[in-house]
């Protein structure tokens, strides 16, 4: 859902503008806040956004980009870690993910510490949690599986589980291939309800001793379990209700260590966020040809050779034109269709756009910093 935003913002169709700035961010995050950005008539916020932007530029025209593809919105998984939930595996995965883009970014915008201070400045924000993004990464992958790395213990139970399914499989395979070859519908085994069975004909229901645990629909077969195999099979349930418990013991323990770190983590995802937003900006200036403006005091707007962001340059008509300043009013007149509606709501739309960081398609503009911006 988009923000409202004023009546002269939707007017002037700054929402439109927000979308090519959405549509330029890594992550899913910064598109969906691309459309809340608000624009600010605050002068020293104004020069901070317009200075994140142009570092931006900067670094993207030297072929230099932050790699954040891989964070993902995990607020509401890290908040539910530090209320005390359990996370699933895929979830934990993600958390994973996110973290180690945010470690990429930190390390990232340091290298522009200089030349790029502002931007630099989000490091602060950005935990420093690689022992827990790697302790993370080494524990699930991607389908949210725990892996044998995420405990001794958890490995040493699927070592003995894995012996007892290739020792149960070879003493079925046996009966299977011997004594119980002619009573079987197929020589086959199959599993029913975690218990390795056998197709038994129930006629032959007799010369098979073992467990029943389902029959087929047409009652012609018997799925049995067979005596000689119902204590492999005892052990390796066993087992696996052991795995079950050390899983579970290794996800509570990952999310505790989540949950301590959730408001770290929030603040850490907000930055990334901000600064993909800041980046997208920076490629749609680049795009636009868009000019650095200089910001001023005093209520005035000089653009030259501006173009409206929403009409094609190749058929749009460039514009110069000034208002405020040292003067009180202006007066456009001309002919319908002779661009006086663009024209003006270039001149609104643009502080807007400069308000939120956002570079015109101009070959120059100044702008002393208005109180506000109405449109009928």
């Amino acid at each position: 859902m988009n923000r409202e935003g004023s009546h002269a913002e939707r007017v002037l169709e700054l929402p439109a503008v927000l979308e090519f700035i959405a549509e330029r961010c890594a992550t899913v995050l910064g598109n969906e806040k691309s459309f809340f950005l608000e624009p600010t008539y605050d002068f020293d916020l104004i020069q901070i956004r317009i200075q994140q932007t142009k570092e931006a530029l900067d670094i993207y025209c030297s072929n230099d980009l932050p790699e954040i593809g891989s964070a993902r919105d995990v607020r509401a998984q890290v908040a539910s870690a530090g209320k005390g939930m359990t996370l699933p595996g895929t979830e934990l995965f993600r958390v994973s993910e996110t973290l180690g883009a945010m470690s990429r970014l930190s390390r990232f915008l340091k290298k522009f510490k200089t030349s790029a201070p502002t931007l630099s400045h989000f490091c602060e924000q950005i935990p420093g949690l690689d022992n827990l993004q790697k302790e993370l990464n080494e524990s699930v992958n991607f389908d949210g599986e725990v892996l044998d790395t995420a405990s001794a213990e958890l490995k040493k139970i699927r070592t003995e589980k894995n012996t007892h399914q290739k020792r149960l499989s070879q003493k079925i395979q046996n009966l299977i291939s011997g004594a119980y070859r002619t009573y079987l519908q197929e020589p086959l085994y199959t599993i029913r309800d975690g218990r390795y069975v056998i197709p038994v004909k129930s006629a032959y229901r007799g010369k098979v001793p073992g467990i029943v645990h389902d029959a087929s629909a047409s009652g012609q077969t018997l799925f049995i379990e067979p005596e000689a195999i119902v204590g492999e099979g005892n052990r390796l349930r066993e087992l696996e209700a052991h795995e079950r418990e050390e899983v579970e013991k290794i996800l509570k323990e990952l999310s505790e260590k989540v949950g301590a770190n959730s408001q770290d983590i929030l603040n850490g995802l907000e930055a990334l966020t901000a600064v993909d937003i800041i980046f997208a900006k920076a490629r749609y200036a680049f795009d636009r040809k868009s000019c650095y403006p200089s910001i001023k005091q005093g209520g005035f707007l000089v653009v030259k050779g501006g173009h409206h962001p929403l009409i094609d340059e190749q058929i749009s008509v460039p514009i110069t034109i000034s208002v405020g300043g040292g003067y009180g009013s202006l007066l456009i007149t001309g002919p319908n269709t002779g661009g006086k509606t663009v024209t003006l709501k270039i001149l609104g739309l643009y502080c807007l756009m400069i308000g939120c960081g956002i570079f015109p398609p101009a070959e120059e503009v100044t702008y002393g910093v208005f109180q506000s911006v109405h449109a009928d």
